[in-house]
């Protein structure tokens, strides 16, 4: 009786999986806008993923931003899924004034043990100038002490970068060969 059962319930079931596939096909896709402008939020369809719209490059083509990335897209390939309203104005391109002091989110040390040269050269490279710009005189990159080849990598950068004035091994209390004391210009 329960094989019987069994059986009934997977016979259904194999049934039931077409029906959901063809609804799924069926199901209306989202309005095209022939009327796409900046800020419009759109679905890149061969993508799948959602953006927004930044510049019109041509009558076929637009530019998107997903995440971190800009991309040209044909407008074949987008879903409008919400439209910018009126009153919102498109993203302005940033002006280049600066005028910064000591900055409350900066940091004065960088921990990058674990990570590996080229990445930690990346870091480095961020960290000095956000370093430089909250007005920090001096900075503590720690590296570890390990195998000595983060911290060998780390110094040899640090030797040619220009904010860098001097640097040196971090004393005892400040953890020794495991961090690299690096003064800014």
């Amino acid at each position: 009786m329960k094989d019987h059962r069994l059986s009934e319930m997977k016979r259904r079931l194999n049934n039931a999986v077409p029906e959901l596939r063809s609804k799924q096909a069926t199901k209306t896709p989202k309005k095209k806008a022939e009327t796409i402008g900046p800020g419009d939020e759109v679905l890149v369809t061969n993508l799948g993923q959602k953006g927004h719209v930044v510049e019109i490059v041509n009558e076929q083509e637009v530019t998107v931003q997903l995440g971190i990335m800009k991309m040209k897209v044909n407008k074949a390939n987008l879903d409008l899924v919400k439209q910018a309203s009126a009153q919102k104005k498109p993203p302005q391109q940033a002006t280049s004034s600066l005028n910064r002091t000591r900055d409350e989110n900066a940091r004065m040390e960088l921990d990058l043990r674990g990570a590996n040269v080229e990445e930690a050269i990346m870091e480095v490279d961020r960290f000095l100038d956000e370093s430089f710009l909250a007005n920090f005189g001096q900075v503590y990159i720690i590296h570890g002490k390990g195998t000595g080849v983060l911290r060998t990598g780390i110094q040899e950068y640090l030797r040619k970068h220009k904010h860098v004035k001097s640097y040196r091994i971090g004393n005892y209390n400040e953890g020794g060969a495991g961090v690299t004391v690096a003064e800014l210009k």
